[in-house]
């Protein structure tokens, strides 16, 4: 049973915490009946309102500023590159035809890894001016 604790020990508890939690919110007495869409109606509410937490939490954490758009667009493209080589490029050449381009996935690697290492550098930065 330790192999279980020790599973549940990690991020799996906080997971669980949170599903208990969305239920206990939206569970009834066991005189009160609620019909399948008041169900769902209350988990979606439960649902958006913690959504708006995060959201407002981020926003506050931000001070109010937004990453710029280029930046989510070269993550984004970077991602999608990567996951056409490792993933969709092999199915793709058995299942379909043999004949699909590579990506260099070499150059992705160093243009994620150079976002990450910048936005690091401006997060310490960040915390060493506070």
């Amino acid at each position: 049973m330790s192999w279980l604790s020790n599973l549940f020990s990690g991020g799996a508890s906080s997971i669980l915490d949170s599903a208990t939690g969305l239920v206990k919110s939206v569970y009834t007495s066991p005189g009160e009946k609620l019909s399948q869409e008041e169900a769902l109606q209350r988990v979606k509410n439960v649902l958006l309102q913690k959504q708006q937490d995060v959201d407002i939490a981020q926003i506050k954490a931000s001070g109010g500023k937004k990453d710029p758009l280029w930046k989510s667009a070269i993550a984004w493209t970077c991602v999608a590159g990567i996951f056409y080589q490792l993933v969709a490029r092999p199915f793709f050449v058995v299942y379909v035809s043999p004949v699909f381009p590579e990506v260099n996935i070499g150059e992705l690697i160093t243009l994620i890894s150079g976002m990450l290492g910048m936005s690091t550098l401006h997060l310490v930065d960040k915390l060493k001016n506070k």
